[in-house]
């Protein structure tokens, strides 16, 4: 099966450069949800007394998770697209009425608040951090869901 929706916007991101063609990995896509399992149990022990640590590891499973759907179907974001790519890439192809690519889009932002902090930042809450693992908990999900539905990604035939 391969996978038509968001295929305009999977050619832009390709022509664009963010994103590349690779051989499908589905196999590969599926072992590094054990990893984001470890990344969000990681998460959870940090929640109280580590915030950002909790939310920057929450990240690292949900960006991980999302971008194993790409593999599975022969595609990965380039240093040029990074995880925006991925965010647009789940968000064109789950379409606008599933949440996963907004909302790992918002927790991106979040991540990079802490990393480049400045006067203006919110300091994040424990509640900030326990909302980045269940993003990163319905990424896994997501992932766990449709890696096995992915087949290689096969761009439209031109006429």
């Amino acid at each position: 099966m391969s996978w038509t929706q968001g295929q305009e916007t999977i050619e832009e991101l390709v022509r664009a450069g963010h994103l590349e063609k690779v051989p499908p990995q589905p196999q590969f896509a599926s072992e590094v949800l054990i990893v984001c399992d470890t990344h969000i149990q990681s998460a959870k022990k940090l929640a109280l007394d580590d915030p950002i640590s909790s939310l920057q590891t929450a990240y690292d499973a949900a960006r991980k998770a999302l971008t194993s759907i790409l593999h599975a179907q022969g595609l990965r974001p380039t240093s040029r697209g990074g995880q925006i790519a991925v965010a647009q890439a789940i968000t064109a192809q789950m379409g606008a009425g599933t949440s996963i690519g907004a909302r790992f889009d918002r927790l991106r932002r979040a991540r990079n608040g802490n990393e480049y902090p400045s006067p203006e930042t919110r300091p994040t809450s424990t509640e900030d951090a326990e909302a980045a693992i269940e993003v990163a908990v319905a990424a896994v999900a997501a992932a766990r869901r449709l890696i096995p539905e992915m087949g290689p990604y096969v761009p439209p035939r031109r006429a």
